[in-house]
């Protein structure tokens, strides 16, 4: 969100800058002044914003030191930090030049996502103290807007050893794997594709992930193409054909994540990836998987497709349980008699002469299930047995395709 936001004021400052064509370069200190004055315990910093030479455009002039422009920008819902690097930009030359008299500039750690390993890996930041970066900017925030223009800060200072690392902050908390080995080169081009878009995607606590928006489109242009999918109770082809194994994979990781699932739809035929009452069912403009990130903290999803492994692995705060899943058949749907198909372009098969006939798939009993989620605490113990769903998996026909002109 914060990046959508800075690109946001970009854009915004780009429109206006086209709006104003004749620019010049000034410079802050031959306009209006505000003075800082930095405490921390027997220690005082004093800085002027004359004291920086700021290269600035009319526009930009215009908006510097302007309270109705920082006003504004509050009503849009940007951030406090945000609305000061624009309307007040010596805020961040002082916090830069604090830094450096208390020793250490603010670095956390950083992680980094091996692509398509379903792993990450970690840069450790600097120690040290640093400056309250939240605090800072809220008083100063506070006082341009009550119209101050002699700033008084009390410094606050953190102790970045006492802060979470990022490995502590990134546990592994799910893995799930499912195979794609006997499928078609098509199936697993649309299984890599949908696989992608989710390696390395970061979830904010509260924040929910939509299975359709993350992979767009399943469409030629987007890099998927035509595979078996289940349309009206039978197998036909059809761009995306294999994304509902992506989407099963992701939905399991999350149920192993301890993750809140807000939709998640069945096949209405049995699949042959994954247990009955644990697949993920997905479908332009009407099926969806929505997962909320209720973890208390980010999440970052891995993936990987090597070796015909669709895999999924979610990285953030260690589970509270470990989770294991598992299916029941509670009633048997007899199979229905073959069905013999005339229209044969419908089911991909374009190599028949008039009159032959050729059996596209056998008839399959289908079933009712159950799905169960168990909760086991740090001794191992179980502690508690989760129903999460019900299902029906209708009887799967048999079908022959047959070319009659």
């Amino acid at each position: 969100m914060k990046i959508i936001k800075n690109l946001f004021i970009l854009f915004f400052v780009a429109v206006i800058n086209y709006m104003t064509p004749n620019l010049k370069i000034a410079t802050a200190s031959n306009l209006n002044n505000y003075e800082y004055e930095v405490s921390y315990c027997d220690k005082i910093y004093k800085f002027k914003s004359s004291d920086f030479e700021l290269n600035l455009t009319d526009v930009q002039i215009k908006n510097y030191h302007s309270v109705e422009t920082l006003k504004r920008l509050e009503k849009l819902n940007f951030q406090k930090d945000e609305i000061l690097k624009y309307v007040f930009p010596e805020v961040d030359l002082i916090l830069e030049k604090l830094n450096i008299n208390f020793g250490v500039s603010e670095k956390p750690d950083e992680v980094f996502v091996l692509k398509n390993k379903c792993e990450i890996s970690f840069k450790e930041g600097k120690k040290g103290n640093f400056v309250d970066r939240e605090n800072f900017y809220n008083e100063i925030y506070e006082q341009i807007k009550n119209k101050e223009t002699n700033i008084k800060i009390n410094l606050k200072i953190k102790d970045y050893k006492n802060t979470n690392s990022a490995r502590d902050l990134f546990k592994e908390k799910s893995s799930f794997t499912t195979n794609f080995e006997t499928s078609s080169p098509q199936r697993k081009n649309n299984i890599k594709v949908a696989l992608s878009q989710f390696d390395g995607l970061v979830l904010n606590e509260g924040e929910v992930l939509s299975f359709n928006q993350t992979t767009g489109k399943r469409n030629e242009e987007n890099g998927y193409q035509k595979a078996k999918i289940i349309s009206n109770g039978t197998f036909v082809e059809d761009f995306g054909g294999g994304v509902c194994q992506v989407s099963t994979t992701l939905y399991n990781a999350c149920l192993l994540a301890g993750l809140e699932i807000i939709e998640s739809n069945s096949h209405s035929l049995p699949v042959s990836y994954i247990e009955p009452s644990f697949d993920a069912m997905v479908s332009t403009g009407s099926s969806d998987l929505k997962i909320r990130n209720n973890s208390g903290g980010q999440i970052i999803f891995t993936t990987s497709y090597e070796n015909d492994l669709c895999k999924v692995k979610i990285f953030g705060k260690k589970n509270k349980f470990k989770i294991t899943r598992h299916s029941e058949k509670v009633g048997i749907i007899k199979a229905e008699k073959d069905v013999i198909e005339t229209d044969y372009e419908r089911f991909g098969v374009i190599d028949l002469n008039i009159g032959e006939e050729k059996r596209l798939s056998f008839s399959k009993d289908g079933y009712y299930s159950r799905g169960y989620l168990n909760f086991y605490n740090e001794k191992g113990e179980l502690v508690e047995t989760r129903k999460i769903r019900e299902n029906k998996y209708n009887a799967t026909k048999g079908v022959i395709i047959k070319r009659e002109k």
